[in-house]
């Protein structure tokens, strides 16, 4: 049986939507920023959860999870976070809010923020920062 590895899965997933590679390519990383390339994402598993069945074996996992859109327009970042939470639908379900399929996933909170760029200067880069909720079955 293959090892079932979040980060991979979230990064297909997320690689999958449309309307987030029309804006972001491939450039989606499960570490920090690997370039001043934007708009780009980044994710990171903040905690894991592992819940055990009654059997005393392994059950759901629950992570939290954050992912930062970053863009160089407070409009284009959160542009892209909606592109992120609905896929370019109109309701949560087609994008990662509200996603369900080798994972559920659901958001808990976004938060804006400008970052500065290293340059010394006053320009800045503009994050949307999503908590999303997800869980998936361990291998029992």
């Amino acid at each position: 049986m293959a090892t079932f590895v979040i980060e991979e899965e979230l990064r297909t997933v997320l690689l999958a939507m449309s309307a987030v590679t029309d804006i972001v390519g491939t450039r989606i990383w499960d570490e920090y920023f690997r370039n001043d390339t934007y708009p780009a994402i980044v994710f990171e598993i903040d905690s894991e959860n592992r819940e055990n069945a009654l059997n005393g074996r392994g059950g759901m996992v629950f992570a939290d999870v954050n992912i930062i859109c970053r863009a160089d327009t407070r409009l284009a970042s959160r542009t892209l976070a909606e592109a992120v939470r609905v896929n370019g639908d109109i309701s949560p379900g087609t994008g990662l809010a509200g996603y369900s399929g080798n994972f559920d996933a659901w958001l808990e909170d976004m938060q804006m923020a400008a970052v500065p760029k290293n340059d010394k200067g006053n320009a800045h880069w503009y994050d949307v920062n999503m908590s999303f909720v997800i869980s998936w079955s361990e291998a029992i």
